[in-house]
């Protein structure tokens, strides 16, 4: 099952001890920048998983809401990973090592 979150630019997500970094969130958009520390840039999209680290696929999620209304819609991150892998948002990583 894949692990959808809410993001805006300049967010960190922690897999494992790896922080990934949104590089550009734009709402109502399909793809988003991320940066791997230590691992490169990627553009990730709706159509399709990429993987940014060995066995995790990112993509762009897309919102029960998309299309109606012309309303603004929280870009969406979808990670799908094995379940032995630790995916915390940074506030919820850097309180846990603290």
């Amino acid at each position: 099952m894949a692990l959808i979150l809410g993001v805006s630019t300049g967010s960190v997500i922690y897999i494992g001890d790896t922080p990934v970094e949104v590089t550009e969130a734009v709402p109502n958009s399909s793809s988003m920048g991320l940066a791997v520390h230590g691992g490169g840039k990627f553009v990730i999209s709706d159509k399709e998983s990429t993987e940014i680290l060995p066995k995790v696929f990112f993509s762009v999620g897309r919102s029960r809401n998309q299309g109606r209304g012309g309303e603004k819609i929280i870009p969406r991150v979808v990670i799908e990973a094995p379940r032995e892998v630790v995916v915390l948002r940074a506030e919820l990583y850097e309180r846990q090592n603290a």
